[in-house]
């Protein structure tokens, strides 16, 4: 069943029913013509013209020696080799353009690929060096700090220190200067004491005040001139 379907299909593809109806034409005519020719010609005339047939058909078969049959069959033949040769490059050419629209897929895709993994390696490099410039910063940072704070401490602690040193300092020079008053004469020590008197200062300005300041010199003038008279 399918090899007859496969001969139709075939045949038809080839152009077959033309011949197919040719022949049928052909077969038609000559049918007609000989009921006319019968019908025309007397039976002695129409003997010798069926022995002139037999004779030439016997002839006729060697005529051409089927080449028209040979060029109907290797001319079929030709036309579907060369339209599966046709058919066959175009699968060919189609096969090829897929291949080339996959490799140009494929590049398109690794191009893209190359370009995402050199953006985030960037962004990486980026993101590492402001991380490695955030790090170098805060340790600056602690390091100003930590120097500050040792800084403020050694300041702190050399002017305690030097609080210490000049209390110290007065301390013995306070004991020094009791000391030395109070080995001093007493003519000395009195002198001393006497110039240790000091007014307080006033912002109050009138005559009183300048009385009073007067009146304060001349006490201090009076004391030191008493101790000189010892």
């Amino acid at each position: 069943m399918k090899s007859l379907q496969e001969f139709l299909r075939n045949f038809f593809k080839n152009k077959g029913q033309y011949v197919f109806f040719s022949l049928l034409i052909a077969k038609i005519c000559g049918f007609i013509s000989s009921i006319a020719v019968v019908r025309m010609l007397p039976q002695s005339d129409f003997g010798i013209m069926t022995i002139a047939a037999s004779v030439f058909a016997v002839f006729a078969t060697f005529s051409g020696l089927g080449s028209s049959q040979g060029f109907l069959r290797f001319g079929a033949i030709a036309e579907q080799a060369e339209e599966k040769e046709k058919q066959i490059q175009a699968e060919r050419q189609k096969a090829e353009a897929e291949r080339k629209a996959i490799e140009e897929k494929a590049r398109k895709e690794r191009e893209e690929s190359d370009r995402k993994l050199r953006a985030e390696q960037k962004a990486a490099r980026v993101a590492a060096e402001k991380a490695a410039a955030e790090r170098a910063k805060l340790e600056a940072e602690i390091k100003a700090k930590n120097e500050a704070e040792a800084k403020a401490r050694k300041d702190a602690d050399a002017k305690v220190l030097a609080d210490q040193k000049a209390k110290v300092d007065a301390e013995l020079q306070a004991k020094r200067d009791a000391e030395a008053f109070a080995k001093a004469p007493i003519k000395t020590q009195l002198t001393l004491w006497v110039d240790l008197f000091v007014a307080p200062q006033t912002s109050i300005a009138n005559e009183k005040t300048a009385l009073i300041l007067e009146k304060f010199q001349a006490f201090k003038k009076w004391a030191k001139n008493e101790v000189d008279s010892m």
